[in-house]
């Protein structure tokens, strides 16, 4: 016989998403499904800012929403 109940989707605690908004770098901070903060980044052309986007992405995944200790090193 068949389990026919549906599997209830959990979304991760913690995401982070980076995309690219053609003139600037967007970091969208999510917790538990929902969008709790972000952040727009100029890009003047050195990669400096998608890697400082990327650089909040991480941390909020790492710290688990904490932005603490590591983001105080930018």
């Amino acid at each position: 016989m068949f389990d026919l109940r549906k599997k209830k989707f959990v979304p991760p605690e913690f995401e982070a998403f980076v995309e690219d908004e053609g003139d600037g770098w967007q970091v969208s901070l999510i917790a538990h499904g929902v969008q709790v903060g972000g952040a727009v980044f100029p890009d003047d052309g050195t990669g400096a800012a998608f890697d400082l986007a990327k650089q909040v992405a991480d941390d909020w995944i790492q710290t688990k929403g904490g932005m603490g200790e590591r983001s105080a090193t930018i």
